[in-house]
């Protein structure tokens, strides 16, 4: 990458306008390579929501709109069991073309997006409100960008980041631990306290685990960051990098969508 290159004027093998155009290309090539990132990113959201809405609106008429719930549900299980599955399958296909500088990752990728939205599609007729919809995802693209700028300010401090992203991995699995251990007293002891600690240590993991996400949307941009200014600026990188926030942007729309339920639930009460 030109970036690389020695640009000091006073050694004579460069002019200053030598410099500046340089560097010029320098930035125009790192603002492409972001572009691509975001290009990538927005087309994987793009896939994944028509499909959701289309398969979504198929299913409710098709099963749930004449009663067919026993279908419903066991077309519920078998995309939730066959998402995971291939997810997992498109990921080490994903991990191991960039890794050996292989193949285009652009058709797994874009499957990959697919494979969500038909996970999404069955959770959108279950629930069936579209303004729960729209406010998780209002609210998901919102905090999304925002720790994307932050994550490209801060790109100095990643080992900051990931040593408190660290902690509170940590602070979940004891968190987790403790109400495995609650949770035979809770179902079984008839104990209003002890269920009311496991119910609260619960939603305590659920915050944490959101917090986590969040704070990982602006650790992997700050990655990045570094990415793009190392001169690794190939197709099959930009897609790896649009996975990447595709992915934190998924996980962070699951957390908030539950949380949202949970509200709308409590509202109609």
């Amino acid at each position: 990458m030109e970036g690389n290159v020695n640009l000091n004027p006073e050694n004579g093998n460069f002019s200053s306008e030598k410099v500046n155009e340089l560097l010029n290309k320098d930035q125009v090539t790192t603002s492409s390579f972001y572009s691509k990132i975001f290009l990538y990113f927005g087309l994987g959201i793009l896939l994944t929501s028509v499909i959701t809405i289309l398969l979504s609106w198929i299913f409710q008429v098709t099963m749930i709109n004449n009663g067919n719930y026993d279908t419903f549900l066991i077309t519920y299980l078998v995309v939730f069991f066959a998402s995971f599955i291939v997810l997992l399958i498109l990921n080490f296909t994903i991990m191991k073309r960039v890794a050996t500088n292989g193949k285009s990752i652009l058709v797994p990728y874009l499957l990959y997006s697919a494979v969500y939205g038909v996970l999404f599609s069955t959770i959108a007729a279950l629930i069936q409100d579209p303004m729960v919809l729209g406010i998780s995802l209002g609210m998901t693209a919102l905090i999304f960008l925002s720790m994307c700028g932050f994550g490209y300010l801060s790109h100095n401090r990643i080992s900051s980041l990931g040593r408190i992203i660290g902690t509170l991995f940590i602070a979940v699995a004891l968190l987790a631990i403790v109400n495995l251990v609650i949770l035979p007293f809770a179902l079984f002891g008839g104990n209003y306290e002890t269920y009311f600690a496991y119910g609260m240590i619960y939603w305590i993991i659920e915050a944490v685990v959101l917090v986590i996400f969040i704070l990982m949307t602006a650790f992997d941009f700050a990655r990045i960051r570094k990415i793009a200014e190392s001169g690794a600026q190939t197709n099959n990188i930009a897609l790896y990098c649009a996975l990447t926030i595709y992915s934190d942007f998924i996980a962070i729309f699951i957390q908030i969508l539950r949380f949202v339920l949970i509200i709308a639930a409590n509202r109609r009460r």
